[in-house]
């Protein structure tokens, strides 16, 4: 879900990057409350936040295929 949302994102012109720091936050919000990953039906902040530096670049390189290049 979070790949997909950075293309539609990155298809739109926004700058996904961002989405890095709401998890960044999230995290720091969050500290000590979160439930162990392996309890939890969504990934930890850490390993959402390590998905999406990966995906990151693929999903600017989709955008650029269609000619989405500059994102705000």
């Amino acid at each position: 879900a979070d790949y997909l949302g950075l293309i539609f994102s990155s298809l739109a012109g926004y700058d996904i990057r961002q989405a890095i720091n709401v998890w960044e936050n999230m995290q720091k919000l969050n500290k000590g409350k979160a439930p162990p990953e392996f309890l939890s039906t969504h990934p930890s902040n850490d390993s959402r936040i390590a998905n999406l530096k990966e995906l990151a670049p693929k999903a600017k390189a989709e955008a650029a295929k269609y000619g989405v290049t500059s994102f705000k």
